[in-house]
């Protein structure tokens, strides 16, 4: 998919640049935390109607647990 502009990353509520491919940085960002080289409490999501990805990583958030299946 064609972006008509690069995507604004934010961590934890602030700008920290941009990024021409959000869904790549996401699955990058989410793969690094099943590897365990990023905390487990980090999040990323990709917000295509506000062209954002937001990554959190600080304390207090609510968060779901997730069973990742893969090949079956």
């Amino acid at each position: 998919m064609s972006r008509a502009r690069d995507a604004k990353v934010y961590v934890n509520g602030s700008l920290v640049g941009t990024h021409d491919q959000p869904e790549q940085l996401a699955h990058q960002v989410r793969e690094a935390r099943r590897r365990g080289d990023v905390a487990e409490t980090v999040n990323v999501s990709v917000k295509d109607y506000t062209d954002e990805v937001i990554i959190n990583a600080d304390a207090g958030r609510a968060r779901r647990p997730l069973i990742v299946v893969e090949e079956g």
